[in-house]
């Protein structure tokens, strides 16, 4: 896969998921720019990514707030000439059963896994239409098929970024502009185990119950690793996936998903 060179935009790209991704790119020698809202976290990726002497910017962006990733955007065209890859990864994890899910929680929820993506997507997808290619790689996750319990919000928000994945995939696709996204399953995150915690605490049941009712699951027997995500992102961002679009790929170690 070459992707030397290619300028990529990662939200989100200073922890978890986002981190194991800008690392993988920045290994595969692309330009790697970290918009994300934790500059410290962000900075110590860069820090790793220098240490191999590869370019990496990290931008200060909320992606919920339009005039940031404008500003971002905008910035990294008129510092590297062209954005040839974002990837959407930004979000939050949030878990309650429906009926004790507050407002409050259920726009944050839309709005970072959701309004975000929207913001982001449309003001870099100006810039790839001007140069008549560009891949869009948006992370969502199995939840947004399968609707577990105690994730109603989280999984509409996911949801809607595979609807929203399809819609933008027939409207770019004339200007050769790949749009997919990842699904996701249980991946061996923070994010992931501090769910686990609020589950086994809403059900009144111990961790260790809710760790082995899921892993029972998995035919592979294994939780997902971050690297495993990034390698399916790095081949969604080649010229090897030029025909691939409108796609929610799962990446779930077998477990069942409509």
């Amino acid at each position: 896969m070459r992707l030397e060179n290619k300028v990529v935009i990662i939200t989100g790209g200073g922890k978890g998921l986002g981190k194991a991704i800008s690392i993988a790119f920045a290994e595969k020698r692309a330009i790697v720019v970290i918009a994300e809202i934790d500059t410290n976290s962000a900075n110590k990726v860069a820090k790793r990514i220098s240490s191999f002497n590869q370019n990496c910017l990290v931008m200060k962006t909320n992606a919920i707030n339009k005039e940031e990733v404008c500003s971002m955007v905008a910035m990294v065209k008129d510092e590297f000439n062209s954005i040839d890859i974002l990837v959407n990864n930004a979000g939050v994890y949030l878990s309650s059963p429906v009926i004790d899910t507050s407002e409050q929680d259920w726009q944050t929820i839309m709005d970072v896994n959701l309004k975000g993506f929207f913001l982001c997507s449309q003001a870099v997808a100006k810039e790839m239409i001007k140069q008549g290619s560009g891949k869009i790689i948006s992370i969502s996750s199995m939840a947004g098929k399968t609707g577990p319990w105690g994730e109603g919000a989280y999984a509409a928000s996911k949801s809607a970024v595979i609807a929203l994945t399809k819609t933008l995939s027939k409207e770019f696709a004339p200007y050769r502009i790949n749009v997919n996204a990842i699904c996701p399953g249980l991946i061996d995150t923070k994010m992931l185990k501090d769910g686990w915690r609020k589950i086994s605490e809403d059900k009144g049941v111990s961790l260790q119950e809710i760790e082995g009712e899921f892993l029972s699951k998995i035919p592979l027997g294994r939780l997902g690793t971050p690297k495993d995500i990034a390698n399916l992102v790095l081949f969604l961002a080649s010229e090897e996936a030029s025909y691939i679009t409108g796609e929610s790929i799962n990446i779930t170690g077998g477990f069942p998903t409509p």
